[in-house]
């Protein structure tokens, strides 16, 4: 059979079972590689490679054979309307293609952690009841706060490719590159733009922008609300799917309206903005968070054998490990030990209570796992000595206070 590309995405949805893993058998040169993606449906999809080096095409179609093989034994199926390949007629190992081949779904995995020397701005957590200061601030924008992957996409000298919030080079969905060269090549006088945002699923959404034909918006403190009016334009081109600007809320009423709605669908909450700000990467009082619920960023300690839950730690003061409780696992894929797993929860005494997991974070570090973020039940121990530490007053919340 002739050597092509193949395409192949497995779903399992029997159960409590909601999850994919695609398959792309893809030419590098004259060799070829499998790629693999997997991870919730809807959710962005964890990356990575089952040969480090390119191999010969019948070597990746045993591989290839063998991936389809191991998941269609732990109850995947083949999706046929998004797959260009089924398993037909056995012969030396190969699969025999059906259809033509489509494009993968993932660019090829980056293989070596490239920095791209991007740093986010990080919003600084208030409360609901602090929130209503920004409601009535006109000074302030107001966001959705999605629960996806925060990446950077950089468009320009015939690449696009993403970056997470380490500033590190990062494979993007395909719709999503597809849709970025479609918006550039319809915008005149294009030349490059870098976007901040974040990436769930096979979607991106927007929410600023750093970059146009090389002017750094960074460098010349360029206000939230003029880079949003230039975001806005430049995204108001795009007829993808894979591609939108956030909403945002600019009066007083459009403020509480959004947030009225986000709490009735149970978003995860909401983001301010201060209009008159530059971006000015790192934490700091200009963009601030407000959620509808808590979550936290854990070390996978292990697995239970005897039942379906997963043991996650948090790091004490002194950077030791302390186990905070486990969560179900039912029906959901394992991250290694000792990666990082983002769990939701309603709130904490000496563990988590109700913790449900959301999904392996890969942009987190696990300097970064540590009791800190946790938000204590209102009268347990632990909250009120919090509550006797100093913290920083937000700027805005203290210049309210004092008029």
């Amino acid at each position: 059979m002739s050597e092509q590309p193949l395409h192949t995405r497995l779903t399992c949805t029997t159960g409590n079972h909601y999850k994919e893993y695609v398959i792309d058998v893809v030419r590098d040169g004259n060799a070829w590689l499998v790629n693999f993606a997997y991870g919730r449906i809807g959710n962005a999809l964890q990356t990575g490679t089952k040969t480090n080096s390119p191999v010969t095409y019948s070597m990746a179609m045993r591989v290839y054979n063998g991936l389809v093989s191991e998941k269609q034994d732990k109850g995947y199926v083949i999706d046929d309307a998004s797959s260009n390949s089924r398993p037909n007629a056995m012969r030396d190992g190969i699969i025999t293609t059906l259809r033509n081949a489509m494009e993968p779904t993932m660019q090829p995995p980056v293989k070596e952690k490239e920095s791209t020397g991007l740093a986010p701005q990080l919003l600084t957590p208030i409360t609901q009841e602090q929130a209503a200061l920004y409601l009535s601030d006109s000074g302030w924008v107001m966001q959705q706060k999605y629960d996806g992957n925060r990446v950077f996409i950089v468009i320009g000298d015939g690449e696009v490719y993403g970056a997470n919030r380490k500033g590190q080079k990062i494979s993007l969905p395909m719709p999503v590159v597809n849709a970025m060269r479609a918006l550039a090549k319809g915008s005149r006088g294009f030349v490059s733009v870098t976007l901040d945002g974040e990436l769930i699923g096979e979607q991106y959404i927007a929410y600023d922008i750093l970059k146009f034909n090389y002017i750094d918006f960074i460098e010349s403190q360029m206000p939230y609300a003029e880079r949003l009016d230039l975001l806005e334009r430049f995204g108001k081109r795009s007829t993808s799917k894979a591609f939108r600007v956030t909403p945002t809320a600019r009066t007083a009423k459009e403020k509480k309206d959004l947030f009225d709605r986000l709490k009735a669908i149970n978003a995860e909450g909401c983001v301010f903005k201060l209009a008159s700000a530059p971006y000015t990467p790192g934490r700091g009082p200009d963009q601030v968070k407000c959620k509808f619920w808590e979550t936290c960023s854990c070390i996978i300690l292990g697995y239970n054998s005897n039942k379906d839950s997963m043991d996650i730690g948090l790091l004490n003061e002194s950077g030791k490990i302390e186990r905070w409780g486990s969560v179900t696992m039912i029906g959901k894929e394992r991250p290694k030990i000792g990666s990082i797993a983002e769990i939701k929860y309603l709130y904490a005494v000496d563990s988590l209570y109700q913790p449900v997991f959301i999904g392996e974070r890969t942009d987190v570090d696990r300097k970064d796992c540590t009791i800190a973020q946790l938000k204590f039940k209102p009268g347990s121990p632990r909250a009120m000595a919090n509550s006797t530490k100093p913290t920083p007053l937000r700027r805005a919340v203290r210049t309210m206070a004092e008029v």
